[in-house]
């Protein structure tokens, strides 16, 4: 979907991603993970460090779903931020579905650029 593979949270192990102090919430299908949400709160924001989704799960409303989850669960945050691949379509437009807006893009490998979305939460 980026266009990349060389990313890390693609290649980490669970213990990395334990070890990550983020919150992570799962979806599951059955017994098999679906999808993830991890994050941190940092003061009042809602700092999205992965929104994953497996592929035979995708346009299922997945991400949708945990993102919601996630915002609900973290009321007190006054604002989300999440930043993904400039090429990944369908998570720009999932973000901006959702009311993110998008504030900054840039290169942070040769070729490789990444845009920011930020979402101002009702207090």
């Amino acid at each position: 979907m980026i266009g990349r593979d060389d990313i890390p949270p693609l290649h980490e192990a669970a213990g990395d991603l334990q070890s990550s102090g983020e919150t992570v919430f799962g979806a599951f299908a059955g017994d098999r993970l679906a999808g993830a949400v991890g994050y941190k709160l940092i003061d009042d924001t809602l700092d999205l460090h992965r929104v994953m989704v497996d592929p035979p799960f995708f346009r299922r409303g997945i991400a949708s779903k945990l993102l919601g989850f996630v915002e609900a669960l973290e009321r007190r945050a006054l604002r989300s931020v999440v930043t993904t691949g400039s090429r990944n379509i369908p998570a720009r437009r999932l973000y901006e579905r959702l009311g993110y807006v998008e504030t900054t893009e840039r290169e942070v490998a040769p070729g490789f650029w990444i845009v920011a979305f930020e979402k101002r939460n009702a207090p």
